[in-house]
């Protein structure tokens, strides 16, 4: 095991793979800070298959990394990860907390949480997943670098999550955006020539966004296990278009919830001055009420 230990002060702590991989455990204690930003982690030069960051509070965590022992880290403040690597993967395993995708930071994208690390990071080459783990989660998709062009995969995991995607439009270039959780919001613009998955227990919403791909498939789906209780409509589409401009088809589906004395709950609800429209594919509608 590699042990670095430091004290007061904003330190750098550089893990060069330049010479090869690292057999041993790696750990980083970063002890006390005095400013802006903090005591910094900087992982740099290789190409890996896997890189897993995993989040236990704001200030401590660990990565892994294909063909590497485990680096744990405590109070610590960023993370660079200037790695090419195929696959990244967040897990946030805090509790419930606050997630936010963009593209800002000095590399291509940063991930953030109040109960992770910051984490700026290149763009991977086959695909980004975000596991939020245990704890009622929000999520925030605030666009992504221009370069992206991988799957993109958010897994709510435990408890009730909700998602949005807001204030930049995201385009995933060839990728296919793959979302499982409670609720989902859409309020700015996806983009991609893959497919667009979605599933949500209670409700999902798109208003005034463009969801749209070229030769993949759309399939929306929300209230596949509506909360007991609570009044939703399963799929709303509100002054927004879906599109699929080459051989995709789109399948919408929806369930609503229902309190228990109102009978008015809605499946899929399209409203306003939306859209819905393909080239060459079909438009199904699955629903347990559907009002246009």
């Amino acid at each position: 095991m590699y042990k670095r230990q430091t004290q007061d002060g904003d330190d750098l702590f550089n893990v060069d793979f330049s010479g090869g991989n690292f057999p041993n455990t790696i750990v980083y204690n970063g002890g006390s800070q005095t400013a802006t930003p903090g005591d910094l982690l900087a992982l740099t030069s290789g190409t890996f298959a896997t890189v897993t960051h995993t989040f236990v509070n704001d200030s401590d965590g660990s990565v892994d990394v294909t063909g590497n022992n485990t680096i744990t880290y405590t109070g610590l403040e960023p993370i660079i990860d200037n790695l090419n690597v195929a696959n990244r993967v967040f897990n946030f395993t805090g509790g419930a907390e606050i997630i936010i995708l963009d593209a800002g930071g000095t590399l291509d994208n940063q991930i953030d949480s109040t109960l992770g690390e910051s984490v700026d990071f290149n763009n991977p080459l086959n695909s980004l997943t975000i596991n939020a783990g245990t704890g009622d989660d929000e999520i925030y998709v605030e666009g992504l670098h221009a370069g992206f062009d991988a799957d993109l995969f958010i897994n709510g995991e435990g408890d009730y999550d909700f998602m949005r995607f807001q204030t930049n439009p995201t385009d995933i270039g060839n990728g296919a955006l793959t979302v499982s959780l409670e609720q989902l919001v859409i309020i700015d613009d996806i983009t991609t020539t893959g497919n667009i998955t979605t599933t949500t227990t209670d409700g999902t919403l798109l208003s005034n966004a463009t969801v749209q791909t070229i030769n993949g498939n759309i399939n929306i789906t929300g209230g596949t296990a509506p909360t007991p209780g609570y009044i939703f409509t399963g799929l709303n589409i509100r002054n927004s278009t879906l599109q699929a401009t080459g051989t995709g088809s789109i399948s919408l589906t929806g369930t609503g919830g229902n309190d228990g004395s109102q009978s008015n709950t809605r499946g899929v609800l399209i409203n306003g001055t939306s859209n819905i429209s393909t080239n060459s594919g079909n438009i199904v509608l699955n629903l347990s009420l559907i009002h246009i």
